[in-house]
């Protein structure tokens, strides 16, 4: 039968993909035949490897592997079929399609090639056209299939990735496509729905300069969004692709806000330790004017006394012990910035009762400051300073939330489950949940620049900690806020007298 000679060509039909060059392994110990294959798929552009046995067809098996096999039957050391088998066995080579050249027509021959593995026969003679369309329809359907399955790969890898991946509309910011992570991140976005109703106003102005049909910038964009009903922290990078032959915008979300919120306690860290060196030194100049005024005192209590003088010498004793006190804290808070406090108790009964005048001048006479404790001491898990100290926080701050008039009730109670409970309420403005979330953290202030440091409440809270105790926060928006000390009790130490 006769064939017609087809001159070579140097590039692929436009029925192949574009931009590849199929890769034959021509397998047939006659040479002339093998010349015929070539000559058959070169219009292909194909590159040609030719092998005259198995074990050459064997060694040539190597990246990049074959898009066809062209496989002669009658093979002088392991035949067609044999050789067919061994390739189906191998992981690596099972996919490669398998075109058999035979002059075999039987029904039983083909059957057992077949169950072989072969894909598909060429009868002896070889009709060249008919080879290279053969050739042609398996090159172009193993790639397409190659293609379907990167595909399905990508899909898989971005659908179970751990950051969030969107396709949006570059002009309507409608969504095209999102990954389960990206739900997680935008709670609510349904295919189809535009993006910019899920955004906050921040995210929504750095993601507008980069719509529109033209291309902004030709490098990815990187932002900073505040996702997740505002709960998580994202960096976002933004560039342009095509999504159906439409403009598109890529949106890459990786979630930062554990790496946010370690920076943020490295910060504090940072500004504690500041503190705590300013704290030091302060505490030593204190510390020096301390000792004079309480040596002056000491001079001034030898002089004649009146009732006035001698009630004026006891507030003053009293404040400068209480100053000496805050000293000693002040140094333990830069020595010992994480340690346990050494365990104190005292009555704090006595205690409320001897700064009663302290807290009635603290706030201005258009607030009342009432003080209720039990008649009978009530010792408990604090140091006394660390209770004076705590009480004239808090009654500070309440004294602050009080725009004019109104009053502040502080109050200790038995708890009647081994605890005290010390109470501060106030008839100020209240608190709105998101202070109250972070109240006790340090440096966070809702004071205006230079009227408090952040760090009152979070002394509070620490020394409570130490001693076991808990801090409870009850506020309404316009009634006020009651905060409430709870504090295991603890014997008070009793000194023997002298034997």
């Amino acid at each position: 039968m006769s064939t017609l000679e087809l001159p070579a060509v140097d590039a692929p039909p436009d029925d192949l993909p574009s931009g590849h060059r199929p890769i034959v392994l021509v397998v047939d110990d006659h040479g002339p035949s093998r010349a015929v294959a070539r000559t058959a798929v070169a219009p292909l552009g194909a590159h040609v490897l030719e092998a005259a046995s198995v074990e050459e067809a064997w060694a040539s098996l190597v990246d990049p592997l074959p898009d066809v096999i062209l496989l002669d039957l009658m093979m002088p050391d392991i035949d067609g079929m044999t050789f067919a088998r061994i390739l189906r066995a191998d992981a690596r080579l099972s996919e490669i399609p398998i075109l058999m050249i035979t002059a075999a027509t039987g029904r039983a021959e083909r059957l057992a090639a077949l169950e072989a593995g072969v894909d598909d026969f060429i009868t002896k003679p070889v009709d060249r056209l008919e080879l290279r369309a053969r050739v042609a329809t398996v090159c172009r359907l193993g790639r397409f299939r190659k293609l379907v399955e990167e595909r399905q790969r990508t899909a898989s890898l971005v659908t179970m990735a751990p950051i969030g991946v969107l396709v949006i509309d570059a002009v309507s910011t409608a969504v095209h496509f999102a990954n389960a992570r990206a739900g997680e991140l935008l709670p609510h976005l349904a295919l189809g729905s535009p993006l910019l109703a899920r955004l906050d106003a921040a995210a929504s102005a750095q993601l507008r300069p980069l719509l529109g049909e033209s291309t902004p910038s030709a490098d990815p964009v990187s932002m900073r969004w505040l996702l997740a009903d505002g709960t998580r922290h994202c960096d976002v990078a933004a560039g342009r692709v095509n999504w159906d032959g439409a403009p598109a915008l890529q949106l890459v979300f990786t979630d930062v806000t554990a790496m946010q919120r370690v920076e943020e306690q490295l910060h504090r860290k940072d500004r504690l330790d500041a503190v705590g060196r300013l704290a030091a030194s302060v505490a030593h100049d204190f510390a020096t004017i301390v000792q004079v005024c309480q040596l002056h005192l000491h001079r001034a209590r030898l002089e004649p006394q009146t009732d006035v003088l001698r009630t004026m010498h006891e507030d003053v004793g009293e404040a400068l012990r209480r100053g000496g006190l805050m000293t000693q804290d002040l140094l333990r808070f830069y020595r010992r910035p994480d340690s346990i406090a050494e365990a104190g108790a005292c009555d704090a009964t006595f205690v409320l009762r001897g700064i009663e005048r302290l807290l009635e001048r603290l706030s201005p006479p258009s607030i009342v400051t009432t003080v209720r404790a039990p008649e009978l001491p009530t010792p408990i898990a604090l140091a006394a300073h660390e209770l004076e100290q705590a009480i004239v926080n808090l009654v500070s701050n309440a004294r602050d939330s009080i725009l004019n008039a109104g009053r502040i009730d502080v109050t200790l109670t038995h708890d009647g489950d081994g605890a005290m409970r010390l109470s501060v309420r106030d008839t100020g403005t209240g608190m709105p949940p998101e202070v109250v979330r972070r109240l006790g953290e340090p440096f966070f202030t809702t004071k205006a620049e230079g009227q408090g440091t952040g760090l009152g409440v979070w002394m509070v809270r620490r020394v409570l900690e130490q001693s076991g105790g808990t801090l409870e926060v009850q506020t309404r928006l316009g009634e006020g806020t009651e905060v409430t000390l709870v504090v295991p009790t603890r014997p008070v130490p009793t000194v023997e007298p002298d034997a």
